[in-house]
């Protein structure tokens, strides 16, 4: 599996652009853009690559869904997380995916 890493949302979007991946990681708090401004944007030019979400605040996905009604995340990852359990739940969801690729890739 290869991970590719952004610290700016907007050098992200741009690559989004030209790869596939099998799965975006987004963080809500980020700099030049939020989480969700990331999601919307990669949601007008990819609407089927499962898109979770990363947070140190407590907010459940029924809460989640109900501020945010058009943001559909697959998942919400809380932090601090271990790299044991953030591989469990990467693995979870690529397996949850109806089309995973042989040599999945992840947006982080």
């Amino acid at each position: 599996m290869g991970v590719t890493v952004f610290n700016d949302p907007l050098e992200a979007l741009e690559d989004l652009k030209g790869h596939g991946y099998d799965l975006v990681i987004l963080d809500i708090r980020m700099p030049r853009m939020s989480g969700f401004d990331l999601y919307r944007e990669i949601r007008k030019h990819d609407g089927d690559t499962p898109i979770a979400f990363m947070t140190a605040f407590e907010i459940h996905l029924g809460e989640f869904e109900k501020m945010f009604p058009d943001i559909k995340p697959k998942a919400l990852l809380k932090k601090p997380i271990t790299i044991a359990e953030m591989a469990r739940r990467v693995h979870e969801m690529l397996d949850e995916s109806d089309e995973v690729a042989a040599n999945q890739t992840a947006l982080i």
